[in-house]
């Protein structure tokens, strides 16, 4: 889990592995609230306890990643894990985990477990509403199992 340092009022980072992760205090755009806003990814959470538990959810999924093999692409922010379907760009934002398949012709659609791959786009997104880390860990095993029998799926 990442460690939480106050920078100044209204903002924290987090050092974990090589990278920096941060919380500022902000404006969320659609609600004009006061909101927790998870750097450089698509996340704002209401409570700076709820920001944090989605970051270290965060963390916990770039860790698993980097240890399979997956290489971090600075320049698209986003994770490139080449598997047996082809490449496969990944995300994580603080209550998904979104993919997308670069070949959606190489990518065998009918057998792929969990959600529904996009036939059209390739995209193979997983989605979920919980911010407590308990919570979201239980969907991080979810996407490990799935992604695991892509990584060891014949060609």
């Amino acid at each position: 889990m990442a460690t939480f340092k106050k920078v100044k009022a209204g903002e924290y980072k987090a050092e974990h592995n090589g990278r920096t992760y941060h919380l500022k205090r902000g404006t969320y755009p659609l609600s004009g609230k006061k909101s927790w806003e998870i750097d450089n990814y698509s996340g704002w959470s209401s409570t700076l306890q709820e920001a944090q538990y989605c970051l270290n959810f965060i963390v916990l999924v770039d860790d698993y990643l980097q240890e399979i093999g997956a290489k971090f692409d600075t320049g698209l922010e986003r994770w490139i894990l080449e598997t047996p379907l082809g490449e496969l760009g990944i995300s994580v934002w603080s209550d998904s985990i979104v993919t997308r398949f670069q070949d959606v012709d190489r990518a065998d659609l009918p057998s792929l477990p969990g959600p529904t791959l996009n036939r059209y786009s390739g995209k193979w997104n997983f989605h979920w509403s919980d911010t407590k880390l308990d919570q979201s860990t239980g969907k991080f095993e979810y996407f490990k199992v799935c992604l695991g029998t892509v990584l060891n799926k014949d060609t």
